[in-house]
C-alpha cells in the first residue's frame, strides 16, 4: 500500500496483476494524488479508524482493489444507482473482508440494501456494522439507527424499537434525537399487545426507551389500568426523559393526561331510550356496540375521544335540534340517528358538512351527501350471487319479489348484473308485501322452467315463502334457489327449519361460521365487555358506525370535512359486519358465496373460468 505523506488519511492504491507484474492504475494514482494536493478528500479513501470486518493480513493488492471498489461503490451511491452500488459494496464485504474499506462497504451495502427495498436484508447488515464499533460511537449509532429503519420499513416495528432502544447514552446527540423521534412514531403505531410485549421487553436503564415506555403507560391509563400507569410514569421518570414524555409521564402521575394529549374529537350519538319497548331495547344494543369501539380506540391509540350520547326520543323534530346543537359545538360526526324519518330531519338540518352515520336505518336519504347508512340496501350482495350463478351455468333466471324498497332495489341490481354477463332473465314477478299464499306466483315460476330463482327477500318474508316453495314442488323441478343475506341470519334459519332452507345459495358479507376475523375480534371483546352472549348483530352495526368514524380520526382527521374525507375514501374497512368500502356515498361490503346447509351458512369455494 502506498501512502501520500501530504494527506491525514491512508490512500489505497488500485492495482491489476498482469501474469507476475503487479502494474499500479495510474489514473487511479492521479486522482489520489490530486485530491491530496488540494486538501480534499480522494474517492477512495478510507476514514481514519474505520476497521476492517474481520481482522488479519491483507495484501498490498488486496487492499488497493478493495479501495478501488468502495471507490465505485460510494460513486454509484451518490447518483442513486444503488443496483451498483450494492454490487461493488457486497464484493468488498465478501472478498476483501481484511480490507480496511470493508468496514465502509458494509454500511454502504445496508444503505443501498434499504433503497432497493431490501429492508430485513438491510437492517441485519446494519446491525452487522454497528457491532463494529464502541456502543457510543457516532457509527454504532448511525449502523443502529438504519437497522431500526429497515426493521420499521419491513412491517416489524416492535424489533424495530427493540433495535433502538439500545442506543446508549453517551451517543452522539444528533443520532440520539432521530433514534428517539423514530422510536416514538413507531411505539404509537404498534396496537396495544405488541405494545405490551415490547414494553415488557425493554432494558431499564435505557434513555431510548421512554417514548415506548410512556406510550405503554398512556395505554393503560385508557384501559383503566390506573395503577400499572402510574408504575409506568414512574419509570419513565428515572430515565431523565426528553421533554415530552417527561410531560406524559407527570401529567399521568397528576391525574391531567388530556390535558398534554390535546382536546378530544367529539362524536355524538342519538340513541334513543323512549318510546316503544322495542325500540329501546333496539337502542340499547346499538349504544353498546358503540361504547365498545370508543374504548377500544382509547386503548389501541392511546388518545383521548369525547362520546356524547343523547337520548332523546325517536323524532324527527329532536334529530334536528340536536344536529343543530352539535354543528354550534364542533362535534366531527354523527352516529345515529337509527330510524329513517329521524336521519332524513338530521341530514337536512345541517348547516355545514357534518358527516352522519346510521347505524340501522333501512334507507339512505335521497338528494343529500355526508349521510352513511350501514343497513341500506347493498347493490354488491345481488350482483355477486347473480355473477356467481353465471359462472355456475345458469343461463335463465327468473325473480320474484316484494314491493318494498329494499327488495325491489335487489332485484334491479341482480337483474343488471346477471344480463351484463350474458344471462337471460326469463320472468319477473313482483307481489304485494302482505302477500302470505304463493302458489300461483310459484305456478308461474314452475311454467317458466328458469335454472334459478332470485329471492330477495327480508327477515319477515323469508319463513313465510321458504316453505311453500318445497310445498308447491318447485324444488323437484331442479330449479336454485339464490338470495341475499337475510337468507342466512340466525335467527330467520331458527324459525324457518332446514328443511326448507337447504341448498339455498346466498352471498352474504358475515359468514356464520365466523370466517371473518374482525367479526371475530368484535365478539371476543363484546362478551369480555358485557359478560354475556351476542344474541343479535345490531351491537355490531353500532360497533362499525363508530369504528368508520374513529378510523377517521385514527388517520388524522380533526374536523367534519376532514371525517366526511376520510370516509368517501374508506376501502375494505375490516368491519364485524364485513368488509366496508364507500362508493359514491353509499355503504357496500364485500360479499362471499354460502351454501345453506343443516340450518347453517356454509362458505363455497368459488372459481372463475
Amino acid at each position: 500500500m502506498n501512502e501520500s505523506k501530504a494527506c491525514p488519511w491512508p490512500v489505497s492504491v488500485a492495482v491489476r496483476r498482469r501474469g507476475t507484474t503487479v502494474v499500479v492504475v495510474a489514473g487511479v494514482v492521479a486522482a489520489l494524488s490530486s485530491a491530496c494536493s488540494s486538501g480534499g478528500r480522494p474517492e477512495g479513501a478510507i476514514p481514519p479508524g474505520e476497521p476492517p470486518i474481520v481482522s488479519g493480513p491483507v495484501s498490498a493488492e488486496e487492499e488497493a482493489t478493495a479501495a478501488l471498489l468502495l471507490a465505485r461503490a460510494r460513486e454509484a451511491q451518490t447518483t442513486r444507482d444503488y443496483a451498483s452500488a450494492r454490487e461493488a459494496a457486497q464484493r468488498v464485504v465478501e472478498v476483501y473482508p481484511r480490507a480496511p474499506a470493508s468496514s465502509l462497504a458494509l454500511r454502504i451495502l445496508a444503505e443501498s440494501l434499504f433503497h432497493l427495498g431490501a429492508h430485513q436484508e438491510a437492517a441485519a447488515t446494519a446491525e452487522r456494522y454497528a457491532a463494529l464499533f464502541q456502543p457510543a460511537d457516532s457509527r454504532a449509532a448511525t449502523g443502529r439507527l438504519l437497522a431500526g429503519r429497515g426493521y420499521a420499513a419491513a412491517g416489524d416495528s416492535a424489533r424495530a424499537l427493540l433495535t433502538l432502544v439500545e442506543l446508549p447514552a453517551a451517543a452522539p446527540r444528533p443520532e440520539r434525537e432521530q433514534t428517539l423521534e423514530l422510536v416514538r412514531e413507531l411505539a404509537h403505531r404498534l396496537d396495544a399487545a405488541a405494545l405490551e410485549r415490547v414494553a415488557s421487553a425493554l432494558p431499564a436503564d435505557r434513555p431510548a426507551a421512554a417514548p415506548v415506555l410512556a406510550e405503554y403507560a398512556v395505554a393503560l391509563h385508557f384501559r383503566g389500568e390506573t395503577e400499572a400507569a402510574r408504575s409506568y410514569a414512574q419509570r419513565v421518570l428515572a430515565l431523565e426523559p426528553p421533554e415530552r414524555d417527561r410531560r406524559i409521564a407527570e401529567a399521568l402521575l397528576e391525574g391531567r393526561i388530556e390535558e398534554v394529549l390535546g382536546a378530544a374529537p367529539l362524536v355524538a350519538a342519538l340513541v334513543p331510550q323512549s318510546g316503544a319497548a322495542y325500540l329501546t331495547q333496539f337502542a340499547s344494543q346499538v349504544e353498546e356496540g358503540l361504547r365498545l369501539a370508543v374504548s377500544g380506540y382509547r386503548a389501541e391509540r392511546r388518545s383521548p375521544l369525547d362520546l356524547q350520547v343523547h337520548h332523546d326520543p325517536a323524532n324527527p323534530p329532536a334529530a334536528a335540534a340536536l344536529v343543530e346543537a352539535l354543528e354550534r359545538s364542533g362535534a366531527v360526526a354523527l352516529i345515529g340517528p337509527l330510524l329513517v324519518p329521524s336521519l332524513e330531519a338530521a341530514a337536512q338540518a345541517r348547516r355545514g358538512v357534518l358527516p352522519i352515520v346510521s347505524p340501522t336505518a333501512r334507507t339512505r336519504p335521497q338528494g343529500v351527501e355526508g349521510v352513511y347508512v350501514l343497513m341500506a340496501p347493498d347493490p354488491t350482495a345481488a350482483r355477486t350471487i347473480a355473477e356467481y350463478a353465471r359462472r355456475a351455468g345458469v343461463d335463465a333466471a327468473a325473480v320474484m319479489y316484494p314491493t318494498t324498497a329494499q327488495a325491489r332495489f335487489e332485484a334491479a341490481a341482480f337483474m343488471e348484473a346477471f344480463r351484463a354477463a350474458d344471462g337471460r332473465v326469463v320472468l319477473e314477478v313482483p307481489y304485494d308485501s302482505a302477500t302470505t299464499t304463493f302458489e300461483a306466483l310459484l305456478a308461474r315460476v314452475a311454467r317458466a322452467r328458469p335454472d334459478a330463482l332470485f329471492l330477495p327477500l327480508g327477515e319477515r318474508d323469508i319463513p313465510i315463502v321458504a316453505p311453500q316453495i318445497a310445498y308447491y314442488g318447485l324444488d323437484t323441478l331442479g330449479i336454485a334457489i339464490l338470495g341475499t343475506v337475510a337468507w342466512t341470519d340466525d335467527a330467520t334459519l331458527r324459525r324457518v327449519g332446514a328443511r326448507s332452507t337447504n341448498g339455498v345459495l346466498a352471498a352474504t358479507p358475515l359468514a356464520a361460521d365466523s370466517s371473518n376475523p374482525a367479526y371475530l375480534s368484535f365478539l371476543r371483546a363484546y362478551e369480555r365487555t358485557y359478560r354475556k352472549t351476542l344474541r343479535s348483530l345490531l351491537p355490531a352495526y353500532g360497533y362499525d358506525a363508530m369504528g368508520l368514524v374513529v378510523g377517521a380520526l385514527r388517520d388524522g382527521a380533526r374536523t367534519p370535512a376532514e371525517v366526511r374525507r376520510a370516509l368517501d375514501a374508506t376501502r375494505d374497512f375490516p368491519g364485524a359486519t364485513g368488509a366496508i368500502s364507500v362508493e359514491g356515498g353509499r355503504i357496500v361490503r364485500r360479499h362471499v358465496i354460502v351454501r345453506l346447509e343443516d340450518g347453517r351458512p356454509v362458505p363455497i369455494q368459488v372459481t372463475r373460468r
